[in-house]
């Protein structure tokens, strides 16, 4: 993914053991941990601007403190271990070492609730995350949610930033999306820096590639049986649109200006129909962002439907692969095929 800037990235990583009671880490389990810090070192730590959240949850107490001491040792400030330990009565523990009990049925009764504790997590600490596909080099580790979050930083200021901000663009997208406005915003506004705004034309089609993404998160409801379209015209003028501009744009459209009572409507339907119809534009920019269009279908699923109950592989494989068997996800697939929404 081309995904640049300061950006957390948030791991959660289950590391549930069959018999969490033993006071040291299987051999197993030392491998894999060196394997997969090693692998996330590779990934990250030559990018001065990013920082990794590694969340463990297991059952054994052992291997939380374990992963905490290994990782802080070598990673230092870069990587936050965060520890989240499955707790059961004193009874569970008493009767897994008393062999009283069937190590499967016990093991079982902490993936139960596995699902629930990195929803809780991720609901509690990172609500503002968008969740993305896991890079391919991870695939193998049973990492359960995969996301990242824009980290606030100084950025060179660019002309477009005098008519347009986070707060504007929270405004103008659906509720789903407001939690994960500041992420989104950072993705798509490197794509506005090639706009110089004291340019008139260029000013115009800035304002309308804007208009764009809005329209996309809206479609993105109506595709997903989430909520209806509701992209707001009127809130899309508040952008620094020439009345010129929009006059000569309506003649492509055939929205007569006459048939308006207030010129300010005519213009909110002449906006309006030119971000839908023009969707695509947009939609190519996050297949850019994202690395093609299957993990773009994934991120934007996930924003409007998350599933804690998969590891993040098996996650990517039912969406990407379950298009003939969910009308909804089928829809947000042609959207970001074709820039529309199937009407039947």
């Amino acid at each position: 993914m081309k995904i640049d800037g300061p950006i957390k990235h948030i791991l959660i990583l289950d590391l549930i053991d069959g018999k969490p009671h033993r006071k040291t880490v299987s051999l197993r389990t030392e491998n894999m941990l060196l394997k997969l810090q090693n692998e996330l070192l590779r990934l990250f730590l030559d990018s001065e601007s990013v920082s990794v959240d590694l969340v463990v949850v297991s059952n054994s107490k052992t291997i939380l403190i374990y992963v905490h001491r290994m990782f802080e040792k070598i990673c230092g400030d870069r990587f936050n271990i965060s520890p989240h330990s499955i707790e059961f009565s004193g009874t569970y523990y008493h009767e897994f070492e008393n062999g009283s009990s069937n190590e499967q049925a016990l093991l079982s009764l902490a993936y139960e609730k596995l699902p629930s504790i990195i929803e809780n997590i991720v609901s509690k600490n990172y609500n503002a995350t968008l969740e993305v596909p896991l890079h391919s080099c991870l695939n193998e580790f049973p990492i359960w949610y995969c996301g990242i979050e824009y980290l606030q930083g100084v950025d060179e200021r660019q002309s477009w930033q005098e008519y347009f901000d986070c707060g504007s663009f929270e405004r103008m997208i659906p509720h789903t999306q407001k939690p994960k406005v500041n992420t989104w915003f950072h993705l798509i506004s490197h794509v506005f820096d090639q706009f110089d705004c004291d340019n008139w034309l260029e000013r115009n089609t800035f304002a309308m590639k804007v208009a764009q993404f809005v329209a996309v998160f809206h479609l993105l409801e109506a595709a997903s049986g989430n909520d209806w379209n509701n992209i707001d015209g009127e809130e899309l003028l508040t952008l620094p649109f020439d009345s010129l501009w929009l006059g000569i744009m309506a003649s492509d459209f055939d929205i007569s200006l006459e048939e308006f009572g207030e010129s300010s409507d005519a213009e909110a339907a002449i906006v309006e129909r030119l971000a839908i119809q023009s969707v695509s534009e947009a939609i190519g920019e996050l297949r850019d962002i994202f690395s093609g269009p299957s993990p773009l279908l994934f991120v934007l699923w996930a924003s409007i439907y998350p599933n804690y109950g998969d590891t993040s592989s098996e996650k990517f494989l039912r969406v990407t692969e379950g298009l003939s068997e969910n009308h909804e996800l089928e829809q947000i697939w042609h959207l970001i095929d074709s820039g529309n929404i199937e009407t039947h």
